[in-house]
């Protein structure tokens, strides 16, 4: 951000901080066991108000992105220590044994087999939970249960 905008790495982190003093963006940090490493690591920005990222500049609609938004925003009203995972594959949301991914569409197998492998990569045992949130599908593959994300946001306050 700080060669897109031509102002020094400070200036951003500056203000990042601000925009999360006003509660319009949020920092999640990259899971891990040990504090230390967990505060070291690379941070994923997100909008606490979707509405705040159509008025960023864009070439085009992210739908997949303002989707994926909108996931963090349900998940972290639940629980304020959502993380995310990242090694030779990147999971989107961790949360209490939960790991969830979001992408706008799987009809293309490079991009279903992706997203699926991301899954099979952090898998440490039985009790862990997969989602995939898409826009339109709703099946179970590979023990990864795929909901549209309606479906989703009507379950998740149904609870």
């Amino acid at each position: 951000m700080a060669k897109t905008f031509n102002i020094s790495d400070k200036s951003i982190k500056e203000y990042i901080n601000y925009f999360e003093d006003v509660f319009l963006l949020k920092r999640i940090d990259k899971f891990h066991n040990k504090q230390k490493e967990k505060i070291k690591s690379t941070k994923k920005i997100y909008a606490l108000d979707n509405g705040f990222l159509q008025i960023a500049p864009k070439h085009s609609k992210n739908l997949g992105a303002s989707i994926e938004n909108l996931v963090f925003m349900t998940l972290n009203q639940k629980d304020k220590q959502v993380s995310y995972l990242k090694d030779t594959y990147e999971i989107d949301f961790f949360t209490k044994g939960v790991l969830t991914q979001v992408s706008y569409d799987i009809s293309d197998d490079k991009t279903k087999k992706r997203e699926l492998n991301a899954f099979k990569h952090f898998k440490k045992n039985d009790k862990e939970k997969f989602q995939l949130i898409t826009y339109d599908t709703d099946e179970t593959i590979d023990n990864v249960k795929v909901v549209s994300i309606d479906k989703y946001l009507l379950t998740l306050h149904a609870n």
